[in-house]
């Protein structure tokens, strides 16, 4: 058998297809600063054998226009050969493919007001590429193209790949949230590598766990300048983790002879990040891609919906205010919305209905199906008014995803009978409203106010819809109008409320929210995730 040697020397190139990049023109990144760190993927690789061959056709072109073509293109070729015996047996290209997920910046970056808007007008997947530029690491597993081009004049054989990661914890500055972080990414290559093992196994492998190359089919031969692909699908088993993975090939030469190289030869590797670390972990965290039109910050969450209040009236013929009763009512936050450990220290502390008017007060909260209000009306002209009508408007879009708020065991609380009842519903936009009788309450009765008379009615505000047993997949805030007639005039006059409106929501399915809290009467004296209660990590008191 033939004297086995190792040779590290190579010929690779590491690149990215920027063409796949339609949102490349006008970025500006947030953090130029920490591109060395975290922007090693963007750069170009290659080992110096790349370039002998044409240095010595640049050397060979002069010599021969000197007349002597013959004698001399034999020379050139005996040089070239002897370079590419020199040189590594194969060219070797890696490409970070696309990938769109969560995207973990350096520590301390913020996203400019420029900078979100310029994200908002792009798509997600664009998004997250244009986090890759400022720097940024998408999480969760990765695809990667190795292309292979044959450097020598008689076949060789690729035999192994083994990947080399340096691995540490992901670090936890600025996370930026583009899609539900249940999703998974399903890999679909014949070839695998599972990054950070316990038990330190670097070999690529087969889906079902088998060393790739130990089947002499899986072997790969390339003759002279034959190229071939292997696709890689790449993640880190240990959750929290960010890794920076090379590729090691090991190719052996029609004699023999077995040589090794390591993509990229020099710097860090590719970035490979596990995801899973904590979102309340980070010091920043915005949200956009498919959980928000627009970027925002994880604390104000984002809104599936944008109230647009009628105009108050200059003069109106009869002053009104509203104020939201106490609910202790489900309450469903906006998708991504994180609630810190401090937030949920201080709701634990406080009653149900405190802990209701701060998620809707403080974090876009909206309440589940039903919402009392007091409203609060006073005769504004010198001659009695009469209201005929009352109205609920208001804007409607997809229910709340983000966290499930259950305040008690029950799906609400106890039903009230109250003088008056107005139903919206969110599929025909259609107000019913009902005395505590049940019957319709306008036109078949109105209210009469004098100057400075003034009338404290309580009302129920409820959300319904079309679907089966009157129920509807939305989230609405609304707003209240009156009907008044006024000296033979019909008059709107809209309620003012403190600036939210009244925000309901309502669903059918509980698997829809990102995650799940107990508080109030289903667990008293604690707010805590559903899971940490079936765990037995949080007991309820």
């Amino acid at each position: 058998m033939s004297k086995r040697k190792r040779d590290s020397d190579s010929e690779t190139t590491i690149r990215r297809d920027q063409a796949k990049q339609p949102h490349e023109a006008g970025r500006q990144s947030p953090a130029s600063s920490e591109r060395q760190r975290f922007g090693w993927f963007k750069a170009i690789w290659k080992g110096p054998g790349f370039y002998v061959g044409g240095l010595l056709g640049v050397a060979a072109t002069s010599i021969v226009s000197w007349g002597a073509p013959i004698v001399v293109t034999d020379v050139s070729a005996r040089i070239q050969d002897a370079a590419r015996a020199e040189a590594f047996p194969l060219v070797a290209e890696v490409e970070l493919q696309d990938a769109f997920d969560s995207v973990i910046l350096p520590v301390g970056t913020v996203l400019s007001d420029d900078d979100r808007v310029t994200l908002g007008a792009l798509t997600p997947a664009e998004q997250a590429a244009w986090l890759e530029d400022a720097g940024g690491v998408v999480v969760g597993p990765r695809t990667l193209t190795l292309s292979l081009h044959g450097n020598r004049t008689r076949p060789v054989t690729l035999t192994g790949i083994r990947t080399v990661d340096e691995c540490e914890p992901e670090p936890l500055g600025t996370l930026v949230r583009l899609r539900d972080g249940s999703a998974i990414r399903e890999g679909s290559a014949a070839i695998r590598s599972i990054l950070a093992r316990a038990s330190g196994e670097s070999h690529v492998e087969t889906p079902e766990g088998e060393r790739y190359f130990n089947s002499p089919q899986n072997r790969l031969v390339l003759d002279d300048d034959e190229t071939e692909a292997l696709v890689i699908d790449a993640h880190v088993e240990r959750q929290g983790m960010l890794c920076h993975v090379k590729l090691e090939l090991t190719v052996q030469e029609l004699d023999g002879t077995e040589r090794t190289t390591t993509i990229p030869a020099e710097g860090p590797g590719l970035p490979i990040s596990s995801g899973g670390s904590n979102p309340f972990a980070f010091d920043t965290v915005y949200i956009g891609g498919e959980l928000c039109a627009t970027y925002v910050l994880a604390a104000d969450g984002c809104s599936t919906v944008t109230r647009n209040p009628p105009a108050p009236l200059s003069d109106p013929p009869v002053e009104a205010r509203m104020e939201l009763q106490d609910s202790d009512n489900w309450v469903a936050l906006p998708a991504g919305t994180l609630l810190s450990d401090a937030e949920m220290d201080q709701l634990a502390s406080v009653s149900a209905p405190d802990q209701v008017d701060w998620l809707v007060e403080n974090a876009g909260g909206a309440v589940r199906y039903s919402r009392e209000v007091t409203l609060i009306l006073r005769g504004n002209r010198a001659d009695p008014v009469r209201i005929t009508d009352l109205d609920v408007v208001g804007e409607c879009g997809d229910p709340p995803s983000g966290a499930l708020v259950e305040t008690h065991g029950g799906k609400g609380g106890e039903e009230a009978s109250l003088p008056l009842s107005a139903t919206f519903n969110s599929d025909s936009g259609e107000t019913v409203v009902s005395g505590a009788s049940g019957e319709a309450y306008f036109p078949a009765q109105t209210i009469t106010l004098a100057e400075d008379e003034e009338l404290v009615l309580d009302t129920e505000v409820s959300l319904v819809g079309n679907g089966e047993f009157g129920r509807t997949e939305a989230m609405c805030v609304l707003d209240l109008v009156l009907t008044v007639l006024d000296d033979d005039r019909e008059i709107s006059v809209p309620v003012p409320t403190d600036g939210h409106g009244i925000a309901l929501f309502e669903y059918v399915d509980e698997a829809a929210f990102e995650s799940v809290f107990v508080a109030g009467a289903a667990c008293p004296g604690e707010f805590a995730r559903r899971e940490d209660i079936i765990s037995g990590l949080v007991k309820c008191r």
